[in-house]
């Protein structure tokens, strides 16, 4: 026998009220009110009819929420009586998909490690330069992406790196690690190109600006030029041999000593101090 929910007529009545006669009086009792200009001094008032006609609104809304309860009640039977039997349907459910996603992960696991060893054996001699995370693609678990093309995608991503480095060390760059390092981590070798054109237009600007510095520091030595340096003042002089070593001591102030020292020097004769 299949199975069937079987559901008797449903008999829904309309709800009767007095709604001619109520929309009536309401109409007549708000009238007044809708065009209502309150003063200052008809505040107190003002504050007791609004009062009034919130109590009148909770009043007949009230009635409403009761009604539908009311109303509702047989519905409401019959939705927690849905809900019990689907509760089986469900447990049922979630036993069957709990195996079934088991297996496929399963499925997609190996196939990951079967992906995972391609790109070891493709990019070898990089793997601690070029992630994993970098070329794989998650649609490549997908039942409709066959192995043969993803290793076909992985190979042709390996052989252009060996040219992206070739190309890059041709760059003959000082900023060549960087750029290799970029080209490990992106595998674009256009971004690439696009930070060595940057690093370039940068050192480029560098040196332009240490030159203008030098220029400056020329034009500024041309114009105001370092005093000549006064060389130190000597006393030994060249003296006709054969020399005599005189010791004597004098007694002079300042004045004195200055011009014996003039005389000596003048003279061309030589002296010392006598410990």
């Amino acid at each position: 026998m299949a199975l069937e929910l079987k559901i008797g007529a449903l008999t829904l009545a309309p709800i009767d009220l007095n709604y001619s006669e109520l929309k009536k009086e309401i109409a007549e009792k708000t009238k007044p009110y809708k065009g209502l200009i309150v003063t200052e001094d008809a505040i107190p008032v003002a504050k007791s009819d609004l009062a009034n006609l919130r109590k009148l609104e909770k009043a007949i809304d009230d009635r409403r929420k009761a009604v539908k309860k009311e109303y509702n009640a047989p519905y409401m039977e019959f939705e927690a009586k849905i809900k019990d039997i689907l509760a089986d349907v469900q447990e049922a459910e979630a036993n069957i998909d709990t195996q079934v996603k088991a297996f496929e992960k399963k499925v997609d696991d190996e196939k990951y490690a079967q992906i995972r060893k391609f790109f070891e054996l493709s990019f070898n001699g990089f793997l601690d330069d070029v992630r994993f995370e970098t070329i794989y693609n998650p649609k490549w678990l997908n039942k409709g992406c066959k192995m043969a093309d993803i290793e076909e995608e992985i190979a042709a991503a390996a052989n252009r790196l060996h040219a992206d480095i070739g190309v890059v060390k041709g760059l003959k760059s000082p900023h060549e690690i960087s750029l290799l390092n970029t080209l490990f981590y992106s595998l674009d070798l256009g971004e690439v190109l696009k930070q060595h054109n940057t690093l370039m237009a940068l050192e480029e600007r560098r040196k332009a600006e240490e030159q203008a510095k030098q220029e400056v520091v020329a034009e500024e030595e041309k114009t105001n030029p370092t005093p000549a340096q006064q060389p130190t003042e000597q006393f030994v002089v060249d003296t006709p041999a054969p020399l005599q070593v005189i010791d004597f001591r004098v007694w002079v102030n300042d004045e004195q000593k200055a011009s014996l020292k003039h005389f000596l020097v003048s003279n061309g004769i030589r002296y010392g101090s006598v410990k």
